[in-house]
């Protein structure tokens, strides 16, 4: 009568057994037509193909004991969701946002806070709720967890004792509630005879009863010895049929062990022979990188002595030239003296001539200069302006890209339906793809003729700056600039008057006086007069006719300005014999005629 109930509950206790649909084929056809049988069939086949929405819809379907049974799948079932749901909806190295409560609902736990540490301990995270999925991060643990009771999904089902449920309708009444006892031994304390085999205890049993009973005993004896033959046909069936496949796998794993030894051999061979191949080499390249380094070492050595050499000679060379130009000076010194001062005056003239002529020319080139340094500045900001504009273009268009791919892929995972697409492939593969976004990209040709163009004005823009540099270093060639002229002075006198008698160092322009002095200053390099006051003040030879004129620059002060107002003497020491007044008006904020 209860043969396909116990049936259904066999199939139930063995989903993971491979030989499970044999024994089901086996039964009658009304026990395989039962609803409790068919309804386990379908539990066994959502199970073995991974269906778990359709599993837990059975599960919840299921009668209590059904469900007390289905309880130990629970954690398999959902191991197998996780997974389905990892490799389908989320794409290598990628973050898909998931409902919790949609999962919670799917694999019917019984709170939000036992699927989110079920999702936890499998390597994926959640915050409050929703699920974030990720490929990478997805793990199986060793050891599944201790199961827990379920209130809501099975307990509910509970409708009576578990005694009805068990007898699958009300229970007899209690027979204990009438059972009168009785005392089977003597008054000496002995066991009576009739209670030896238990007589006094069929107290109010019927004959009838008692021949059933024996009926029944005799029935059960038979069946234990048909059930004894059958069972040691079974066990010897099943022994012979596991020692042929235990002899079959113990033959398979020694031809396995052997394949292996040899493979092993082998790849041994291959590696000794790499590694040897390798060693070989590298101990050939270093000696041969030794060998060259020695080489360049000696030619080193040989090329700093060459060098060590040249320079030698050529310290000796400079040295007997500066004797020898030292003694040739001092006689055309001594009989050139006349004609220089003859000459002196004539280049002079040349020389101031010369120098109105170079400023104006600096001048002219400072502001070519300058205004060539700013077109270019602003050509360079132009450029890395554009290049910023362009740059941040292209983070936007990417930024954009991104956000509308993941907006549309959230969009898609909504949208997926636990069910087959009724799509075909090609539609489903262009829904999924996207658009593809035209992206405008410059020429290889185009960006290396700009990266030319700008290493050119770089270049350009740092030899503008050196020969600045070098020019501010190089001092003042008064003498060349005087010239050779038929009247040339024997002396030249200049004054230097600076805003005020001088700048302090505080001054933004500080710097440029003083540049300026020491460009006087370094026109002679043994020019150190004993007066500050004067930059310049030397005697040198010049011209052809090798004579020798008297130059100095003085620095003109309020103090002597302020002598010289009152005191004739004084102006004349100041003025006497002056060729030219050089004005430095370096203050912007004070008035240049005062």
């Amino acid at each position: 009568e209860n043969e396909p109930e116990f049936r259904s509950y066999d199939i139930l206790l063995n989903l993971n057994e491979g030989d499970t649909l044999r024994k089901v084929q086996t039964l009658s056809g009304d026990v395989r037509n039962d609803r409790s049988v068919v309804h386990a069939l379908k539990v066994y086949n959502a199970l073995n193909s991974s269906n778990y929405v359709r599993f837990f819809r059975l599960v919840r379907q299921s009668t209590f004991l059904e469900m007390c049974i289905l309880k130990r799948y629970f954690y398999q079932m959902r191991t197998k969701a996780v997974r389905v749901m990892v490799r389908s909806f989320v794409a290598p190295k990628q973050v898909v946002q998931f409902p919790l409560e949609k999962i919670f609902d799917l694999l019917a736990f019984e709170s939000l806070k036992e699927c989110a540490s079920f999702l936890r301990k499998h390597g994926i995270g959640s915050e409050g709720e929703t699920a974030f999925f990720e490929r990478s991060c997805f793990t199986e643990p060793d050891t599944a967890p201790k199961p827990t009771r379920s209130y809501n999904l099975i307990d509910a089902k509970k409708m009576s004792s578990y005694g009805e449920i068990m007898n699958g309708g009300p229970l007899p009444p209690n027979p204990y509630l009438t059972y009168e006892p009785h005392n089977s031994f003597d008054r000496n304390g002995y066991l009576k005879p009739e209670s030896y085999e238990a007589k006094d205890q069929e107290g109010g049993q019927t004959p009838e009863e008692i021949a059933r009973q024996k009926q029944e005993e005799e029935r059960k004896g038979r069946i234990l010895e048909h059930a004894k033959e059958i069972s040691s046909q079974v066990v010897s069936t099943v022994v012979q049929a596991e020692s042929r496949q235990v002899a079959k796998e113990t033959i398979d794993y020694m031809n396995q062990r052997v394949l292996k030894k040899e493979i092993y051999y082998r790849i041994e061979d291959e590696v000794i022979d790499d590694l040897s191949h390798e060693i070989t080499s590298q101990v050939m390249k270093e000696a041969r990188n030794a060998l060259l380094m020695e080489r360049l070492a000696e030619e080193r050595e040989v090329e700093a002595k060459e060098e060590a050499a040249s320079q030698i000679v050529e310290d000796m060379v400079a040295e007997n030239i500066k004797n020898v130009a030292q003694d040739a000076l001092q006689e055309a010194r001594l009989s050139e003296a006349a004609l220089a001062e003859l000459t002196a005056a004539e280049q002079a003239a040349k020389q101031l001539a010369q120098q109105v002529a170079d400023e104006v020319a600096v001048q002219l080139a400072g502001q070519i200069h300058a205004e060539q340094q700013q077109a270019l500045e602003d050509k360079i900001q132009q450029m890395k302006a554009n290049s910023k504009r362009k740059l941040l273009a292209k983070y936007f268009k990417t930024w954009h890209k991104v956000v509308t791919k993941r907006r549309q892929r959230n969009q898609m995972l909504d949208d997926f339906p636990v069910m087959p697409a009724p799509l075909s492939p090609q539609q489903q593969a262009q829904r999924l793809g996207g658009d593809a976004m035209p992206r405008n990209r410059k020429s290889l040709s185009q960006q290396e003729t700009e990266r030319h163009e700008l290493d050119a004005m770089l270049k350009l823009s740092v030899a503008r700056k050196t020969i600045q540099e070098s020019a501010v270093l190089l001092p003042f060639h008064l003498v060349y600039w005087i010239g050779e002229r038929s009247d040339l002075m024997s002396v030249y006198k200049m004054l230097i008057s600076v805003d005020g008698g001088g700048l302090t160092e505080s001054h933004d322009f500080f710097p440029l006086q003083q540049m300026i002095f020491a460009k006087f200053k370094r026109m002679f390099p043994n020019n150190e007069p004993e007066d500050t006051e004067y930059l310049v003040k030397r005697r040198v030879p010049f011209g052809k006719r090798a004579g020798v004129i008297s130059m100095c620059v003085r620095l003109v002060t309020e103090k002597n300005l302020d002598a010289a107002l009152f005191c004739e003497r004084e102006r004349r020491r100041l003025f006497a014999g002056t060729g030219g007044i050089l004005f430095l008006h370096l203050d912007p904020e004070s008035d240049p005629k005062e």
